[in-house]
């Protein structure tokens, strides 16, 4: 599979652009086994990386523009690299555009690329295709241009382009999971202090097995940043009264119990109470 999806993005490199590219890069999608919503919370979770990637084909250019082919749609975009870059109305590429934003304020410098996107992460099925983007992108720079940015960086540069170019005020665990993620492996992942530890996912017999539902979402438009700002709307309430709390690993149910008025009942249904 892995073979299908590197020749089929290379062929469309070289129809878009009449050329072949100079390097190959894929980044995978990842799954959850504990933990959802819990990462933007400071908690611990449990993701792995699957065989399911995002391929970049990419050629350097002497020019100042980068272009963008997202095969799977079949839609190109241009945008000079050295302007200041804001989010624009093809969302695939906010994702890329933000992730250059995120390298240039840490005062790298990049030149000018073709690249040819194309993917076998269903789209909006929760595999983070979003991240699998974002940071194979990032990682696809940083090591044509030895930007010298570190895997935990490009964790945090994935993140952030989510959230000032994609609108998504996600947590750490996608983007981690896609950076760090191992074969046969699962990553407890502290996400207040992003340590983390690798553990054997050799099941024996037995297995996990994804259904892929066939109904799509989309962070943006699912709920996802309103159920985040009624945490963030909680975690405050409980510090205001408790000034011990840094985040919800120190919240006692004595205290949920206490504030279980202020904080009103669809928190403390959430909070099961």
């Amino acid at each position: 599979m892995e073979n299908k999806l590197v020749n089929s993005t290379v062929q469309a490199f070289r129809k878009q652009f009449g050329e072949d590219p100079d390097s190959i890069f894929m980044s995978p999608g990842r799954i959850n086994i504990i933990g959802e919503h819990v990462d933007y919370n400071h908690g611990f979770v449990l993701p792995a990386a699957i065989d399911k990637y995002i391929c970049f084909a990419v050629k350097l250019s002497d020019s100042e523009s980068g272009e963008f082919y997202a095969a799977d749609l079949d839609q190109h975009f241009v945008v000079n690299i050295h302007n200041e870059l804001k989010p624009v109305q093809q969302k695939w590429v906010n994702y890329m555009l933000g992730v250059i934003h995120e390298i240039k304020k840490q005062g790298k410098k990049i030149g000018g690329f073709k690249i040819a996107v194309s993917s076998d992460i269903p789209m909006g099925a929760g595999l983070s295709s979003s991240a699998a983007l974002e940071c194979g992108f990032a990682f696809m720079l940083n090591s044509i241009y030895q930007l010298g940015i570190t895997r935990e960086a490009i964790t945090l540069i994935g993140q952030a382009a989510e959230h000032n170019f994609a609108g998504v005020k996600c947590g750490i665990m996608d983007q981690f999971a896609s950076v760090f993620g191992k074969e046969e492996k699962v990553i407890k992942l502290n996400c207040s202090t992003l340590e983390y530890a690798y553990y054997d996912a050799k099941l024996d017999d037995h297995c996990f097995v994804l259904f892929d539902s066939c109904v799509k979402h989309s962070h943006l438009t699912s709920g996802y940043n309103d159920r985040r700002n009624e945490v963030d709307r909680g975690i405050n309430i409980i510090k205001a009264s408790f000034s011990e709390v840094k985040d919800f690993r120190d919240v006692t149910h004595d205290m949920l119990e206490y504030l279980k008025a202020d904080l009103g009942k669809s928190f403390s249904d959430v909070a099961g109470m």
